[in-house]
């Protein structure tokens, strides 16, 4: 691990200094490998800071999708679009919810490359099977390499 990803996560407590940091990593394979460390019960700041990064590549934004759980906040629709789910939204799930959303439609749209970091979630093939079945968007479950 190296110090500024050390300092992120578990020196420095202001929320705002953190954020401020992860916009100084210069490289892709550190937003990365923050994301192995980082401690999702801390909010989603650094977590939306490293989707807003300009180093966010698609392996990164495939990780934080899994991750940040964006399958359970979202269905798929007669024409095999993802949307918001239809349960209620309770205030306390909503910025959950909202990077769920937000990060989605990013991937989708084209809004992240594949540059230098290759990613293979942990899928088996029965649930690929599921997923494919459902119609969800293959570049959500499958392995990127560069």
């Amino acid at each position: 691990m190296t110090d500024i990803i050390d300092r992120i996560v578990y020196e420095i407590e202001d929320v705002e200094e953190a954020v401020n940091l992860v916009k100084t990593i210069s490289s892709a394979h550190e937003l990365y490998a923050l994301l192995d460390h980082y401690n999702w019960d801390d909010g989603n700041e650094i977590p939306i800071a490293i989707a807003d990064h300009p180093l966010c590549e698609l392996a990164i934004a495939i990780k934080l999708f899994w991750l940040a759980e964006a399958m359970d906040w979202l269905e798929m629709n007669e024409l095999n679009e993802l949307i918001p789910t239809n349960e209620v939204i309770e205030p306390y799930q909503q910025e959950h919810y909202d990077f769920a959303v937000m990060l989605t439609k990013r991937i989708l749209s084209g809004y992240y490359q594949v540059k230098t970091v290759s990613h293979t979630e942990k899928i088996t093939k029965t649930a690929q099977y599921f997923l494919k079945k459902r119609g969800v968007p293959e570049i959500l479950y499958q392995p990127i390499v560069v």
